[in-house]
């Protein structure tokens, strides 16, 4: 009795277990009814939360255009935007939209952002040692784009760049070099 008890239960267990694989399957995608999508996918809350949601907001970054100088770009980012997540936009260059139309970065691809945070109109950016490699005027038009991207966030007041953790001079227009980069230094790089 036992055994036949035991073949009970794992007939009705593979029975059960069964209807988990029997998903019907198409050749083609479809399009589904939105009143038919399951769990509140299209909901503009996020499933399974209480109530959460995701804001975007457009942030500026700056691109270089067709003539060769920096021009603000807009890209969505979650609010509230920190400025690690708008330098990370900016990093990835331009769309292919965007590339069509001429745009280009100074900002390499090889050349990563490890941090960046803004504190009362300053902003501390920390970027793989692959900067200092560049030329100075690649340095310098680098550090450009990152300044006036990370002004357009509430760096007003410029931006100190650490590379790995440790202190960078930035190479300034004229020959100089400084711990901070500002906006105004680097004025000659926008557009006008």
């Amino acid at each position: 009795m036992k055994q036949f008890l035991r073949f009970l239960v794992a007939g009705v267990s593979a029975l059960v277990l069964s209807g988990c694989v029997l998903v019907s399957t198409q050749a083609q995608p479809r399009v589904i009814p939105a009143g038919q999508v399951p769990f509140g996918l299209l909901h503009r809350t996020i499933p399974f939360t209480d109530n959460a949601s995701v804001h975007f907001v457009n942030e500026t970054v700056y691109l270089v255009n067709y003539r060769g100088a920096l021009a603000p770009r807009h890209r969505l980012t979650p609010a509230p935007a920190t400025l690690f997540e708008v330098l990370a936009a900016m990093a990835k260059g331009p769309t292919a939209d965007e590339a069509s139309l001429g745009y280009s970065t100074h900002w390499p691809t090889a050349l990563t952002i490890n941090q960046a945070s803004l504190h009362h109109g300053l902003g501390y950016v920390d970027v793989s040692p692959r900067l200092a490699e560049l030329s100075i005027n690649d340095q310098r038009a680098a550090v450009a784009q990152l300044v006036f991207t990370a002004r357009a966030l509430g760096a007003s007041k410029g931006v100190t760049i650490t590379t790995n953790q440790q202190p960078y001079a930035v190479p300034l227009p004229g020959g100089r070099w400084g711990n901070v980069a500002t906006p105004s230094s680097f004025a000659m790089y926008l557009a006008s």
